[in-house]
């Protein structure tokens, strides 16, 4: 187990370092936050709020922001459903453009000796104002695996993942997402969490890739 872990921890620096030094010749430098607040109704139900902010073009700009509101429930120990509506805003040259995305999720746990492997599938719809895209259907699925170590009483976990986004007008995957992060809690009931992200984009041209850090605050009351 020792040795998993640490060719887990080896694997996420090794992605840390070598990601940007690749993506700084080919993709754009940005940074997302994003901050949530988690309400456990009970043991089943919960509701989450959340706010998310993109600054791109080498972290100077503002271009993305949405709200995220839904609630879930624990059908299983190991899965849970929910539906969440999220608006989002865009910004295209000098306009924003406003984006309605209604979206149900289920989301499923594995623990195998130690490692805990997590697979989040999602069915979107994407209202968008902007006329010149056109509202579709998308399927992802993000797989996340966590690697819990601690250290005295500060726990944390190193993670990898990867998402794949699958549009349905164009029969295709059109955005791949890599993550190599750090979860950890700050006290009961905070968590930050802090990842590197190799985001690639389908486009007429060809894939455009994207470097991503970003930076997670995590409540739950």
């Amino acid at each position: 187990m020792k040795k998993l872990l640490t060719a887990a921890v080896t694997a996420l620096c090794l992605c840390l370092i070598s990601g940007p030094v690749y993506g700084a010749e080919d993709g754009d430098w940005q940074f997302w936050q994003t901050d949530s607040v988690s309400y456990k109704i009970s043991d089943a139900w919960k509701v989450k709020l959340e706010e998310e902010l993109w600054w791109t073009g080498d972290m100077g700009t503002l271009t993305y922001m949405h709200t995220d509101a839904g609630l879930s429930r624990k059908i299983e120990k190991w899965l849970s459903a929910g539906f969440n509506y999220r608006q989002a805003y865009s910004k295209s040259g000098d306009k924003w453009y406003a984006e309605h995305r209604p979206h149900f999720n289920l989301t499923g746990t594995v623990k195998w000796k130690g490692v805990l492997v997590k697979d989040r599938a999602r069915l979107e719809y994407r209202i968008r104002e902007d006329a010149e895209k056109q509202d579709s259907w998308r399927f992802r699925n993000k797989t996340l695996v966590y690697f819990p170590l601690s250290f005295k009483k500060f726990k944390y976990s190193p993670y990898l993942g990867d998402e794949i986004f699958f549009t349905f007008s164009d029969k295709r995957i059109g955005r791949n997402r890599v993550y190599a992060g750090l979860k950890a809690a700050l006290f009961k009931g905070a968590e930050i969490d802090l990842y590197y992200m190799s985001q690639s984009d389908r486009l007429k041209e060809g894939w455009k890739d994207a470097n991503v850090i970003g930076a997670k605050l995590n409540l739950t009351f």
